[in-house]
This record gives structure tokens, C-alpha cells and sequence, in this order.
């Protein structure tokens, strides 16, 4: 039997089945039927799907995305697909590219683009150079930087990516994509949906700009005694961390317990791909001493595939995640970084939101950091997230009664980390703070949490 049926298509994409047959009612496009008259779907079919989800989740009209898609079918010359082409949305416009131009889907008006191939071009070489020392993550996003330069060396990030961290949802879907368009589908990969779309790198504001001060309107006299920080890593599961901090001879099913003895709390990255199951939870809180704290960082198909448009999907998240009762620590809302600020959505997904239940928030695109943002969260005592990295810094504007903080960036000296501790002291927290260190290779993250909590215990 050729092609895919519904629940496959429904777990690449991350669409329920219902959402598959609704956009095959709508027209968005036409599979075959199989000898039960079931829906079976081609590539040409998923690639179709995916297309009308990203337009129709950068806010394209469903009407409009429906007449330029058959358009496009239309107009295509003999012998190339929609495969064959970069369908994407640039504010209200569809946009259609083949690597030598780019054109409106619905007028055809061809569209100039000057400087990026050059840019593209520039940007290959540093790309790949500074691959090796990636975790899978960095290989991820430095594929995107290389597609359009380079597609031989994106493909071998991805695979890169894969080899770190063979469930990576982003590397599987883009080195499918790469592949397919490179060799047809006799190498066809597994395809799962992208959870990243690559975007300029957001910058930290200046020391004593507006941007990083908390806006006037937050509270500032109320300045009551902090009650914890908890340090951990983003992650425990590590196999590269035996040595420089599990005993190497450490059965995996003991790292949990291991890690649960040094630190206090973990943020799980697990969840973001895939819903843990109330099993799971209670296999890992089992595990754990009661003044431990698993913060779960929310499904993907909350934040990136449906953008907060479909709370309900929050709703079930959070049941799952009451199954860890006492050891549930705040739960993370990573948006993504092409999610640009829509504050009225916001607010109508926290009031979606359980109260009982701590939230935080982080947003990467900047058009998020101003005060009708903080204001949202203040009223719904909802954290904004500090993260930093080497690209991108939050403002340090505390908007809940506790704190979440991702510190990111590849090394921390003693200066930085008391910078952070002395903020954390004066921040005026009245709950937990909870502050994650990013993993890699080399396992300086559960040395720079360890060195944090020592700090703030001085």
C-alpha cells in the first residue's frame, strides 16, 4: 500500500486526526483513497500540509492560503512540484521562492531580495567552522544558517544534530526536506515537524538602556525575604556528563537519583517533544527525595504549532503534569523565536491557564519586551523567563511572586554568576527561584549551578 494514512500523517505533523480531515474538507489539498476508502496521503501531500500550517499560523487568511496554493499548482512549470519550491509568509504576503527568485503567490509580482544570497554566502564558512563544538541544538540552528549557501554542509549538521540527539523533531524534518529535494524519494526520511523556525539573533539591550530596566509600573517598595533558589541543569540524561559528573560506571536508570542528590531541581526538555504519559511522571517523582522540583517545559504543540491559539491543549498538559503533585515546579512556555508580540493573545491564554499551577514565559522574539507584556503576566502572576545566552538576553524584570531564570551562554565566570546572584537577592522574590544552566558535552552546566547555589547560600 502506497503513501501514509492518517495516524502516521497525524504524528509527523502533530495534527490530530480531526485537524487532518478538516483541512482536507477545507481543499487545502486532495489525497488518494485507499481500497477501504481511506485517506492516504503522498509526500506531495505533506508537504502541502505543512505549508498551510505555517501560512495559516502566521495569521494568511485560510481562504487566501487555499487560492494560492491552487494557483501555484496551476502555474508551475511541467515536470517541478510544490517540493520543488519555499513557500513561506513575510507579514501579509505569500511568498514563493526557487533559489534564483522569489515571487508573490497570488499576483505573481516577482520580489527583489537584494543582498541576502551575498549574506548567505558570507555567512556559510563561519557557519561551518564553528559546527564541531555544537550540541544538537546548535547543529540544528546552524543548518538553517547554511541551507541556502551551502545544502551539502546543512544536511551534515543535521545529521550531526541526529547523531547527539536522535529524536530532534527540527533535524529530522529539514534534513527529510533536504534530502528529498536532493534525491527524490527513494531517500525519504521519517519526517517530524519542525519545532524551530531560524530567525535573526535577538540582542540584549544595552546596560542602562530603557529596555533593560523594569518598567515603572511594577512594584518596587514591597521588597520581602527570598525563599529559595534552586539550581539545576536543562536536562540530567546525559551520556557524555559520565566522568566529569556521574561516576562512569553509573547504570543510566541511577542517573536521575544521582543528579536528584546534587541538585535540587531540572527542567525536562522531554516534554516539549512529546507528552509524558501519567506513568512516566510517577516513575520519575518515585525517584526523586520530596523537596525536589521537576519543571517541565510545555509541549511543543501549545507553543509552536498552534501559538497559544488553542489553550485546551494546555489544559490537558497540566492535568498530565498535576500527576507529579508537591515536585512539579513551575512549567515553561518557550515560545518561538518567529512568534512576534500579540498581547491580547496572551492575556486570553493565561486566563486559560489554572491559577494553582506556577507559569513562566519565554519570548524570543523583542517585539514581546515592553510593559503591556509585564503587565500581562503581572496581572495573571505569571513569570516572565530571564534567559541569556551569547545571542539573546532577556530584560531582568521580575513579574511573578517567584523566578525563572535560563542562563545559557557557554561560560560563566565568578563575576557573572554573582552579578546574577546579587540580582536575584534584590529582586524582591517572594517565593522559589528556580535557575537552569544549559547542558553540553563538557558538563560545565552542573559546575555553574553548583557554584550559583553556593553563592547565594553565602
Amino acid at each position: 500500500m502506497t503513501g501514509y494514512g492518517s495516524r502516521e500523517v497525524s504524528r509527523m505533523l502533530g495534527l490530530s486526526v480531526g485537524q487532518l480531515r478538516s483541512y482536507v474538507r477545507a481543499g487545502f489539498l486532495h489525497p488518494a483513497r485507499g481500497p477501504r476508502r481511506e485517506l492516504r496521503f503522498s509526500f506531495q501531500d505533506l508537504v502541502l500540509l505543512r505549508t498551510a500550517q505555517g501560512l495559516i499560523g502566521a495569521r494568511i487568511a485560510p481562504r487566501r492560503v487555499r487560492a494560492a496554493l491552487r494557483k501555484l499548482r496551476s502555474e508551475l512549470p511541467d515536470g517541478r512540484t510544490l517540493r520543488d519550491v519555499h513557500i513561506r509568509a513575510e507579514g501579509d504576503r505569500i511568498v514563493v521562492g526557487d533559489g534564483a527568485r522569489k515571487w508573490s503567490a497570488e499576483d505573481g509580482q516577482v520580489l527583489f531580495d537584494f543582498g541576502t544570497a551575498e549574506l548567505a554566502r558570507r555567512i556559510a564558512p563561519l557557519a561551518r567552522k564553528r559546527s564541531n563544538a555544537l550540541d544538537a541544538d546548535g547543529l540544528y540552528e546552524r543548518g538553517c544558517d547554511l541551507e541556502e549557501a551551502d545544502p551539502a554542509a546543512a544536511r551534515a549538521a543535521y545529521q550531526r544534530a541526529l547523531e547527539l540527539n536522535s529524536g530532534h523533531a527540527g533535524a529530522h524534518v529539514n534534513l527529510g526536506r533536504l534530502l528529498h529535494e536532493a534525491a527524490g524519494d527513494r531517500h525519504r526520511s521519517p519526517l517530524r515537524r519542525r519545532a524551530l523556525q531560524p530567525v535573526s539573533p535577538l540582542r540584549a539591550p544595552r546596560a542602562g538602556s530603557a529596555g533593560a530596566a523594569a518598567p515603572a509600573h511594577l512594584p518596587r517598595a514591597h521588597r520581602p525575604r527570598l525563599m529559595r533558589v534552586l539550581s539545576g541543569t536543562s536536562g540530567y540524561n546525559y551520556e557524555p556528563w559520565r566522568g566529569p559528573f556521574y561516576p562512569e560506571d553509573l547504570p543510566k536508570s541511577k542517573m536521575l537519583p544521582y543528579y536528584a542528590s546534587r541538585f535540587d531541581t531540572v527542567e525536562i526538555n522531554y516534554s516539549f517533544y512529546r507528552r509524558p504519559t501519567t506513568k512516566l511522571l510517577e516513575g520519575w517523582a518515585a525517584q526523586v527525595p520530596e523537596r525536589f522540583r521537576f519543571a517541565l517545559k510545555a509541549w511543543q504543540r501549545i507553543t509552536h504549532q498552534a501559538r497559544l491559539r488553542e489553550p485546551e491543549l494546555a489544559a490537558s498538559f497540566t492535568d498530565s503534569a498535576r500527576t507529579l503533585g508537591p515536585r512539579l515546579a513551575p512549567i515553561l512556555y518557550q515560545l518561538p523565536p518567529n512568534l512576534k508580540s500579540d498581547v491580547p493573545l496572551l492575556r486570553d491564554f493565561l486566563n486559560h491557564l489554572p491559577r494553582d499551577l506556577p507559569a513562566a514565559f519565554e519570548f524570543r522574539h523583542q517585539s514581546w519586551f515592553g510593559d503591556d507584556t509585564f503587565r500581562a503576566l503581572q496581572d495573571s502572576a505569571a513569570a516572565l523567563c530571564l534567559a541569556e545566552s551569547d545571542e539573546l538576553a532577556t530584560p531582568r524584570v521580575r513579574t511573578a511572586p517567584f523566578g525563572y531564570l535560563r542562563l545559557r551562554r557557554a561560560d560563566y565566570d565568578e563575576a557573572r554568576l554573582r552579578d546574577w546572584a546579587d540580582w536575584v537577592r534584590g529582586a524582591g522574590f517572594e517565593r522559589d527561584v528556580y535557575c537552569y544552566f544549559k547542558h553540553e558535552d563538557e558538563a560545565r552546566g552542573p559546575r555553574f549551578a553548583e557554584q550559583f547555589q553556593r553563592m547565594l547560600a553565602a
